[in-house]
């Protein structure tokens, strides 16, 4: 298991709005998610041509997870009849167009924290590419992809489209065929994940093959190994996201039973802990869209329609972050640190009702950061950013490098206050703040490692709300 927390979910949070979305959100913090999958589908976005933008409800979900503290995986699919000859959503577009969509999508929600990419969902799978699954056509898709998302934001995290549990023929390739497709037509170096849909009839522990798909995914990663592809660029272990799983507990077949759910949602994610290179898991879903018996898609989820919770519900926020290293608890017996001292910069704190005002000043390049911190924690963060400070030192090469890229960004937001991310508690903002301090002085690749892949980006794209940055 990776140190990402892997608690995933599919709520379609970009079709909900108002108190639709706060109810979700609450649902969800209950839950203890660290990440959903939201769908960012052109047709929506951009129906007419490339010069439409709509973000629907998208903007107002996105922000609503930010500030909740949980990561948004975005899931880019589907063409549109204007890139793609006319057709239904569902045949592949144009390549460069498609790319260019992502591209966009990339900068555009980076801004708001948005790392983390899915390129097309099911592309294994005729109902979801109806001209028939094709690696080639794929992976030139993908590699165009890619590399637009990447030149819009280097941080990002790229994923190849959630593979579904399929057999080779009749317009469908396995997972396994489909990915080392991938690897034939070129497409090691332009994805730095593979997302995966491992949904099977029984439970992942069976010993008979009802769990074969479950098992295929120690396949994929054999692939990888094979194709010499375990690790990112930054050195980070390349991971399996199971962006879709899930079983439902009534339709016409195939069903469960509620309480078999809770089982599998429990023994799903103990499975996925104990390999090294599972990323998160994305429970498919969260909340039954009906009561019709006909439909089956009515019923994957942990909540029903009327709002009561399946047993599944208390089954997955039960289930732990999934934190592979946790800090040591604290030793009560020790005393806290000394005040932290460090050459060239200082620190200097006022409180304001029930608000601090943290600034670090460095003799070198003058007023570096001004935080708006709540005063409850405002002590204990102003130490780990001074213990930060003193570890890596102040030096005018590296703390000027890393303002020269950040003034620009936020000179956009300077003056809008703390009310431009509105959603944004005063603990999440305050973390972010302290983590990005951390990120300028220890350099983003070992703040990614640790935290994640999210706080530098988080401070240099988010934070503009709650700090001012001036180089003198």
């Amino acid at each position: 298991m990776s140190e990402l927390n892997h608690k995933g979910i599919n709520a379609a949070l970009e079709s909900y709005s108002g108190q639709q979305l706060t109810n979700a959100m609450s649902d969800l913090g209950s839950l203890g998610v660290g990440w959903e999958r939201l769908e960012f589908q052109w047709q929506g976005f951009q129906p007419n041509g490339p010069n439409d933008w709509n973000v629907g409800n998208h903007d107002a979900a996105v922000q609503a997870l930010t500030a909740a503290g949980i990561n948004t995986l975005g899931l880019i699919d589907y063409g549109v009849s204007w890139a793609n000859g006319g057709n239904d959503q569902m045949t592949p577009p144009d390549p460069a167009q498609f790319a260019a969509y992502c591209g966009k999508l990339a900068a555009y929600y980076s801004k708001m924290g948005v790392h983390t990419w899915e390129i097309w969902n099911e592309p294994n799978n005729l109902a979801f590419w109806s001209t028939g699954a094709n690696a080639a056509q794929y992976t030139q898709m993908l590699k165009l992809a890619y590399t637009a998302i990447h030149q819009a934001d280097p941080n990002a995290t790229v994923l190849v489209g959630g593979m579904s549990p399929a057999a080779d023929g009749g317009g469908y390739m396995s997972p396994q065929s489909f990915l080392q497709g991938t690897y034939d037509n070129g497409g090691k170096g332009y994805f730095d994940g593979v997302a995966d849909h491992p949904y099977i009839p029984g439970l992942p522990t069976a010993t008979d093959g009802s769990a074969a798909w479950w098992n295929a995914q120690a396949d994929l990663h054999n692939i990888m190994v094979q194709n010499g592809d375990t690790t990112r660029a930054d050195g980070s272990p390349k991971l399996i996201w199971d962006t879709e799983y899930g079983s439902p507990t009534n339709g016409p077949s195939g069903f469960i039973s509620q309480d078999e759910q809770a089982t599998k949602v429990t023994q799903s994610y103990q499975l996925e802990e104990q390999e090294p290179w599972a990323g998160p898991l994305f429970w498919y879903s969260y909340k039954d869209n009906g009561t019709d018996p006909s439909t089956v898609e009515n019923f994957f989820n942990l909540e029903n329609a009327d709002g009561s919770h399946k047993p599944a519900f208390a089954a997955y926020q039960a289930v732990p972050t999934g934190q592979s290293t946790p800090s040591p608890a604290p030793n009560p017996t020790q005393s806290p640190p000394p005040p932290a001292t460090f050459p060239g910069a200082q620190l200097t704190a006022e409180q304001q009702g029930a608000v601090s005002a943290l600034t670090v000043q460095s003799a070198t390049v003058g007023h570096l950061l001004s935080a708006f911190l709540h005063a409850a924690d405002a002590g204990q963060d102003i130490q780990a950013v001074g213990n930060t400070l003193a570890t890596h030192g102040d030096t005018a090469a590296s703390i000027n490098a890393a303002i020269s890229n950040l003034v620009a960004f936020l000179q956009e937001y300077v003056g809008s206050g703390l009310s431009h991310f509105g959603g944004m508690t005063p603990g999440f903002a305050l973390d972010v703040v302290k983590l990005g301090v951390v990120a300028l002085q220890a350099g983003s690749p070992q703040v990614d490692r640790a935290f994640g892949g999210t706080v530098v980006t988080l401070f240099q794209q988010e934070a503009s709300a709650l700090v001012a940055v001036h180089a003198h």
